[in-house]
């Protein structure tokens, strides 16, 4: 059973996550859960904060609809004076209908004063609190146990500082289901919400018995997914309903509002007030659907005997109509599920049915049945959406019960039903780019496993070839473009980059926000990925002006780095891997010098190169010629060394180079590249130097493989000796990737915000150019396709699929 899945989906829950909930305090324990209120209703755990408020802020549903009350959101933002480093419970309170109070449990260090607040200290008592104000504003901070609270609350606060302690049983279950979990995890007190018949109106008749309910939230920018566990209630039935097989969406039009699935047994409870015709039904019946449309309603039963399902009707029967070889019966009109329709449905009673293959559908008219008859011989149903089926990829074959909603009326209504008790400001008026809302359940003894999802496609920037795959914006302007790194545990693609203020963000390739690190400054080129223990474990390695640094892809430095150096670095780190047996080198440039390092974070000893006379233009770089090892350093005099491995002299280059300022590469077994003059500059293993005229302007970029030159010059593109003129702009040096035997080559013009993709042949790829204002990263995406990064406004990066 795929519990972790059932986990994922209540996105929607997150937003008003925010609004958050808690339970009591023990004092001297030093857990969290100690200093939750008691009259907290939503808790929110929170193991990684940086990456959950990233995620909120940068989730489009999110940004569309209205979860957290505009008093909340408020006085919430003053969390941002926080490091958000530690894991974190985040308590919500509801004092009225329209105002919530909150109270931040962590261990961050609290700080002293706020910008812009006053601040004062409380009268001397057994635990001090500090108060700040501004304007009508206030916050109160206060460190017990060496848990650091801050909340919008005075009576909140003294509630976490209380050493009453009233976490229920109940509580303390549905908690240790989230202990070891990475994902934010969302408690409900007492919430309404029947995930077993989501359209069923449950009166407020709750057991008096304190009842949680338990999500993980997964966000991400065109993602919500919401899954856990609820809990049952004296009010609901508690009987194991086993999963069924979805057969709902193949007999649910394309055209539909809303759908409800549900097993038999979910009708146990109500069987009495069921007619003894849809019992005689149920008796044959694995599955039911509930189909509303804009201008009919019908009931599909899928049964395992259709012959014997028709004999429930055999009394009252009489032939109607037929339509494509399906008879239509008219039958005394039956009211099957009257208390699922309203507000959702007509709930008119059904006088009409039809056998169509396995199902039994009834309606009220019997046009409702020539269009499902029509619908389903055409194959337009639900089952045969692609988007839908690729959503359901990532829930759980079997469930109890399947709720989906494609119209926004329906939507609004559904999630209105899952925030009833617990946030009654929420507005979910915006939901046209997530097609589908799907709730899923499966019950299990005195649990129901739920999962909420929705999913945003991917956006055409235009009609064909690059689309849009997500958008977000980091928590400052962007000051490393974003590059692609491998997840080595599920060898996705993920996303590293830098901001303004020196953090390092890595990022999911669904727009999530796994982490952000602070650095000391900026980071020097780019960064590379190293496997330092031959394990299979790969680390991300960079050079900041003080050191070397390796952090693990949970962003810990990984000993013995960082190596700190007395004197800065002025280059990128240049990682050296020559005989692909992870012995790495790393070579860092202080000005005129070069310092290889070994993976054990030392000098490597035996490197005789004594420097350079002038400054070293850019980071030394590996080269292999035939069997051959280079080590190639362009000097701003215009010397080129050409380096054995142990630093020595290895090929005398007779002649200086006027540096462009490109690289050098191997290309057509030459050292390769530009002089300030615009002419290709070739070096060979002798030593020879000879330059060919390519007539390129003084601002020019190049870039080339083994076999392959590109150039960018003024306005003309051009690829081995095919050209593409473009529009004056200002352009990035070109760049070539290599993906399964085929050539792709990127520019950005940073001045119209455009990026081009060509092939081999200079030809415009798809639809590009496609907004974006950085060079790119381009890779071969986890579902076989090219995926590609770039910067979009100052604070924001954009994914790309091909």
């Amino acid at each position: 059973m795929k519990y972790t899945l059932i986990r994922k989906t209540i996105v929607i829950f997150t937003v008003f996550l925010l609004l958050a909930s808690c339970g009591k305090p023990e004092r001297h324990s030093g857990k969290l859960t100690s200093h939750i209120p008691e009259t907290a209703t939503i808790i929110l755990k929170i193991p990684n904060p940086q990456a959950f408020f990233n995620s909120l802020k940068n989730n489009d549903f999110l940004k569309d609809n209205t979860l957290l009350p505009p008093d909340l959101k408020e006085k919430i933002e003053v969390l941002k004076i926080l490091e958000n480093k530690s894991e974190a419970l985040l308590c919500i309170q509801k004092e009225t209908d329209s105002t919530y109070n909150f109270a931040y449990l962590s261990r961050d260090i609290l700080p002293d004063s706020i910008p812009g607040w006053n601040a004062r200290k409380s009268p001397q008592s057994s635990t001090p609190f500090r108060e700040f104000t501004s304007k009508d504003q206030h916050i109160f901070s206060a460190l017990t146990d060496s848990i650091s609270i801050l909340s919008s609350s005075k009576s909140l606060i003294d509630e976490s500082l209380s050493l009453q302690v009233n976490n229920s049983e109940n509580f303390q279950k549905m908690f240790s289901l989230s202990e070891g979990s990475t994902q934010t995890s969302l408690f409900l007190k007492n919430n309404k919400f029947n995930p077993k018949n989501p359209l069923l109106n449950i009166k407020d008749n709750l057991s008096k018995t304190e009842k949680w309910t338990m999500y993980d939230l997964n966000l991400s920018p065109g993602e919500l997914l919401l899954s856990g566990i609820v809990s049952e209630t004296d009010s609901l039935v508690v009987e194991e309903v086993p999963p069924f097989v979805k057969h709902s969406p193949a007999i649910t039009p394309s055209t539909f509002k809303g759908m409800l699935a549900l097993s038999p047994q979910n009708f146990s409870a109500q069987r009495d007030s069921i007619t003894p015709e849809i019992r005689e039904l149920l008796a044959v019946t694995d599955e039911i659907a509930i189909i509303f449309t804009e201008t009919y309603d019908a009931a599909a039963f899928h049964t395992f005997d259709t012959e014997m399902a028709e004999n429930a009707f055999s009394s009252s029967a009489v032939l109607h109509s037929n339509f494509r070889d399906h008879n239509i019966y008219k039958i005394t009109p039956l009211q099957p599920f009257e208390e699922t329709l309203p507000p959702f449905g007509l709930g008119k009673a059904v006088s009409y049915y039809t056998a169509l293959n396995d199902f039994i559908v009834l309606s009220d008219q019997p046009e409702a049945l020539t269009d499902l008859i029509s619908q389903y011989q055409n194959k337009s149903t639900l089952a045969f959406q692609k988007f839908f089926k690729q959503l359901l990829e990532s829930l759980p074959d079997a469930a109890s019960t399947l709720a989906v909603a494609s119209d926004s009326h329906f939507k609004e209504l559904l999630f209105d039903k899952i925030v009833s008790r617990n946030l009654q400001q929420a507005s979910f008026t915006k939901t046209e780019s997530f097609p589908y809302l799907v709730i899923q359940a499966l019950n299990e003894q005195r649990f129901t496993h739920t999962n909420i999802a929705m999913r945003k496609p991917g956006t055409s920037t235009t009609t064909q070839g690059i689309s849009e795959k997500f958008n977000i914006a980091l928590d400052a302007d962007i000051a490393l473009p974003p590059q692609w790194v491998t997840n080595h545990r599920n060898k996705r693609n993920e996303i590293v980059v830098q901001d303004v203020e020196n953090n390092l963000y890595l990022i999911s390739d669904k727009g999530k926000v796994l982490w952000k690190k602070k650095l000391n400054s900026p980071i020097l080129g780019s960064i590379n990925q190293v496997d330092l223990y031959k394990n299979g474990k790969l680390q991300l390695a960079f050079a900041l002006e003080d050191g070397i640094y390796i952090v693990d892809r949970n962003g810990n430095d990984v000993s013995p780095f960082p190596v700190k150096v007395d004197h800065p670095i002025t280059k990128g780190l240049a990682v050296f891997d020559y005989d692909h047996n992870k012995k790495y080198r790393f070579f860092i440039t202080q000005n005129n010098t070069v310092v290889p390092f070994n993976s054990e974070g030392k000098r490597v000893s035996g490197f005789v190169f004594k420097g350079t006379s002038s400054a070293i233009i850019n980071p030394p770089k590996h080269i292999r010629l035939g069997n051959r090892d280079y080590i190639v350093v362009q000097e701003e005099n215009g010397t080129l060394h050409l380096l054995h491995r142990t630093g020595r002299n290895r090929v005398q280059v007779k002649g200086k180079i006027n540096f462009s300022g490109n690289e050098v590469y191997p290309y057509k077994n030459k050292f390769t590249t530009t002089n300030a003059s615009g002419d290709l500059v070739q070096v060979d293993e002798q030593g020879r130097l000879n330059s060919i005229s390519l007539e390129l302007d003084g601002e020019h970029g190049i870039y080339a493989t083994s076999k392959t030159l590109a150039t960018m010059s003024d306005n003309i593109f051009t690829v081995k000796t095919n050209k593409y003129e473009l529009d004056y702009g200002i352009y990035t040096k070109p760049e070539i990737f290599y993906i399964d035997n085929k050539i792709y080559v990127a520019i950005t013009d940073m001045q119209a915000k455009k990026v081009y993709i060509f092939d081999s042949n200079a030809k415009l790829m798809g639809n590009s150019p496609v907004y974006g204002t950085s060079a790119i990263d381009l890779r071969k995406g986890s579902n076989g396709g090219l995926e590609f990064v770039t910067q979009g406004e100052k604070d924001k990066l954009i994914s790309y699929r091909m």
